[in-house]
């Protein structure tokens, strides 16, 4: 082996080579998942605590990552143990709280229906994209009935405006009475 100048690096294990590979694909992966909580949130309904806890936790992988990359024998031996931590976490959580937790619906999120206000479903029978059994589980969810519509397809209030303005109305009779 011949000497190192002052300075200089030897070059890295297969182990270390192997690890910041590894490490190179975890960033990337969580980068990716980080950005695409990130439009989730901005372009579907997705529920806020969901997105922000999603994002920060890429986030950190992330970084904890790109530690392990930048310098390989410096930061392994804190990031790679926080990052096996992290994971190990997540399903021991998930399963904890699909075994003990209380909350078995939406109602414990931002979405959930609120206490005073009204609600009915109005679903097109013949509607392909998201078929009437999503209308069924969404009114069991938000403790709403549902109005199934014949022949309707994806947009009710197209095919059918008639029903549409009748349960609308319906609605704002009883949220009313006497007005």
């Amino acid at each position: 082996m011949s000497t190192l100048v002052r300075g200089e690096r030897p070059g890295l294990t297969r182990w270390e080579q192997w690890l910041r590979g590894a490490a190179a694909l975890l960033a990337l992966t969580s980068a990716g998942f980080a950005v695409w909580y990130l439009v989730k949130g901005f372009v579907s309904q997705s529920e806020y605590p969901y997105v922000v806890n999603s994002i920060a936790k890429d986030a950190l992988l992330t970084g904890l990552a790109l530690l392990v990359v930048w310098d390989v024998r410096r930061w392994s031996a804190v990031a790679v143990p926080l990052i096996v931590i992290a994971h190990a976490l997540m399903p021991a959580a998930l399963v904890a709280t699909a075994l003990w937790g209380k909350a078995k619906g939406i109602d414990h999120t931002w979405i959930g229906p609120p206490e005073s206000d009204p609600f009915r479903l109005v679903w097109g029978a013949a509607d392909r994209f998201q078929e009437i059994g999503y209308g069924y589980r969404l009114a069991y969810e938000l403790g709403a009935p549902i109005e199934r519509v014949e022949g309707a397809k994806h947009f009710v209030p197209e095919d059918h405006p008639e029903q549409v303005a009748a349960a609308v109305n319906g609605l704002l009779e009883r949220a009313a009475p006497d007005q």
